[in-house]
């Protein structure tokens, strides 16, 4: 009877013990287990903000490079928009290049400005063509008006300058650069002598502070 006592005993206490290192076993299971999950996580969490700061690299490295794109066309844009500005305000300031036509035989100046509207014989007393008949020229629907002398294009009046300002800088539109003035009258005229190969050249005032017409001597007083 006391050794039945003893062995129900015992297997009580093995019991308790197993049950005790079971729980103990499931505990670490669960522990272990926990332990793996948050390491996943955590993983994930990491992977998640390397991706997520690789990312924003990138998106910070295309944004320089599309700035730097977008600012060098910009350039480009306004390189090509100042160059064609340049070139259409010279255009439409230029008159014309008085030198191409200056001296030059009639053949010459048709080539610049076309064929004249009208041809006329000169003569006038006070000129030097009173002695030698002179041709008279008009081209452009009268804008440009030649007297050949020794047939060659040397007194030269263009009209029609009034959207041009009457100032002494204005002697650009003519193709000839901007010096001094031999004489120079706010209220009528400005007057050059000795010019780039030209005898004189005067503007006259239209009263409004514009350009009237220009008046060029190239060879002969």
């Amino acid at each position: 009877m006391l050794q039945d006592l003893d062995i129900n005993c015992i297997n009580q206490y093995l019991y308790v013990v197993f049950g005790f290192y079971l729980l103990v076993y499931l505990f670490l299971i669960k522990f272990y287990i926990d332990m793996v999950f948050r390491k996943i996580d955590i993983y994930k969490n990491l992977i998640f903000v390397l991706d997520s700061c690789n990312l924003n690299q990138i998106i910070i490295i295309n944004k320089k490079i599309i700035m730097k794109k977008l600012i060098l066309l910009l350039i480009i844009t306004m390189s090509i928009s100042c160059n064609q500005s340049k070139q259409s305000k010279t255009e439409s300031s230029s008159v014309i290049d008085i030198k191409n036509i200056a001296g030059k035989r009639e053949m010459e100046v048709e080539k610049i400005l076309g064929k004249p509207n009208k041809v006329e014989s000169f003569s006038e007393s006070s000129t030097p063509c009173k002695n030698t008949t002179c041709q008279k020229g008009y081209y452009q629907n009268n804008k440009f008006e030649i007297i050949f002398i020794n047939e060659k294009a040397d007194w030269i009046t263009i009209n029609d300058l009034e959207k041009y300002d009457f100032n002494e800088d204005n002697i650009e539109i003519f193709g000839l650069s901007k010096v001094e003035p031999e004489f120079k009258n706010a209220q009528n005229l400005i007057r050059w002598k000795n010019i780039e190969g030209l005898n004189e050249i005067t503007i006259f005032n239209n009263g409004l502070d514009k350009i009237s017409y220009v008046y060029i001597k190239v060879l002969t007083e």
